[in-house]
């Protein structure tokens, strides 16, 4: 048998509902994505896939699983994650990766999202041979948001990658964003990179309103810093910004205009806190406890090798000026500004990147917390805006009457520690439980390269 196929058929067997369509969650605290402040001995009930009952008064007639001491809250929506990558970066990932097994290490992650809490993925880069895999990704229960190939202007220089499509001016501009959609991409990604000449403002603003025209929302990428790419984005009307970038910016009226016109912002520190982690955590150490015994051992190995490809780095640029640590206080300084200011921020720390693999988006929750984000809003940056970052709101990202099913059980209290977005006890997507504590988990079975 296909190795694909077989890895498919143990996903599926693994995913198998262990509830009735009608059964209801009891929890000690509820966090409903909105933002709300917790509630206590909730109720939800399941009827079908859909959310139809949050209570505190127990429901006759259905089975109840009961979580007495333990949380809540609606499937996290990780708002910036690659599923075709694995979490070594991309020299790294090679060492595991190619034509022969990628189909397989894509399930893989699914899979490894799914069991972290991640019901929703937003792909802000896809390659063909993904968007053909489609139908086996959401065969696994994750839903799966893409952008598909990334815009990039045309320049004859420039490197070109396999997830790129050019354009060079406005009516091309256009036709790219169409060629997007025929291919199956859901939104528009623009990448506004250092490594290419910026579009016109006529281009950008064509990639949105041609976007806009076809019902799709538009994404940009901007490297770091980059001033000039965040004012060209904002000026264009983009519906979200990739990356840090919009939080360092210096132009008050941009920013402002940002926070004003509710644009998106996903800056995914959680990546930069991960890829500086090995300076301060023992590489044999990364990841932690219980990501560690979820994921395939090989890949485990993986990230180990390359935290300490990392830390060498790391020292490196610490000797030529650039100290990791002392840059953190000034990014929590960021990231609480933005929140005070009103900016919308969602959770997507690059997963698939370096030491990001999937099932880590925790990571970027425990930024926020750490900035000083309370933890009921931070629930809902993981939750509802990435949502409405990925256009899929009347659907999921909080716990209301008439949404799907897409719910997270947490073992313990996330107001009183943090860390507890990383023990995940039960997880339902659209009803249909795809992750249980309960239930043996064996890692994903990858073949080794094919030379």
């Amino acid at each position: 048998m296909d190795p694909s196929i077989r890895l498919l058929l143990s996903l599926l067997l693994l995913s198998t509902p262990v509830l009735a369509q009608k059964y209801a969650i009891h929890a000690g605290t509820l966090l409903d994505g909105t933002g709300a402040a917790a509630r206590h001995n909730a109720y939800v009930t399941v009827d079908h896939g859909r959310i139809t009952q949050i209570s505190a008064t127990r429901p006759n007639g259905v089975t109840i699983k009961d979580f007495p001491s333990d949380t809540v809250v609606p499937g996290f929506v990780d708002a910036h994650g690659h599923i075709s990558v694995i979490g070594l970066g991309e020299e790294a990932d090679e060492r595991l990766v190619n034509a022969g097994n990628r189909e397989q290490w894509a399930l893989c992650n699914a899979r490894d999202a799914l069991a972290s809490g991640v019901t929703t993925l937003r792909d802000p880069g896809a390659y063909l041979w993904t968007l053909a895999m489609r139908s086996r990704i959401e065969d696994t229960g994750l839903r799966w948001i893409t952008a598909g190939r990334q815009l990039v202007k045309k320049s004859p220089e420039a490197d070109m990658d396999e997830m790129f499509a050019e354009f060079d001016g406005v009516e091309n501009a256009r036709a790219q964003v169409r060629a997007r959609k025929q291919e199956g991409s859901e939104f528009i990604k623009l990448r506004l990179t250092k490594q290419r000449p910026l579009p016109t403002l006529e281009e950008a603003r064509a990639i949105v309103d041609e976007a806009h025209r076809l019902g799709m929302k538009v994404a940009a990428h901007i490297d770091i810093p980059f001033d000039e790419g965040v004012k060209l984005a904002v000026a264009a009307g983009v519906d979200s910004l990739e990356h840090n970038a919009p939080l360092r910016l210096q132009d008050d009226k941009t920013y402002a205009e940002i926070v004003q016109r509710g644009i998106i912002v996903v800056p995914g520190i959680g990546n930069f806190v991960a890829r500086f982690e090995p300076l301060w955590v023992d590489a044999k150490q990364i990841p932690e406890e219980p990501l560690r015994s979820k994921l395939p051992p090989i890949l485990i190995s993986g990230m180990q090798s390359h935290a300490e490809e990392l830390r060498q780095q790391a020292m490196e640029m610490k000797k030529n000026g650039f100290d990791a640590e002392k840059r953190l206080p000034q990014l929590r300084e960021e990231t609480l500004r933005a929140y005070k200011a009103g900016m919308v921020l969602a959770a997507g720390p690059d997963t698939g990147v370096d030491l990001m693999p999937h099932g880590r988006l925790y990571k970027d929750m425990e930024w926020f917390a750490e900035a000083g984000i309370p933890i009921e809003k931070v629930v809902q940056i993981a939750t509802l805006n990435g949502a409405r970052a990925a256009g899929v709101e009347k659907q999921t990202g909080s716990l209301e009457i008439g949404k799907d099913a897409d719910i997270v059980v947490l073992r313990g209290d996330p107001t009183k520690d943090s860390s507890v977005f990383q023990r995940v006890a039960l997880v339902t997507r659209a009803g249909r439980v795809v992750f249980d504590e309960n239930q043996k988990w064996s890692p994903c079975s990858v073949d080794s390269p094919k030379k």
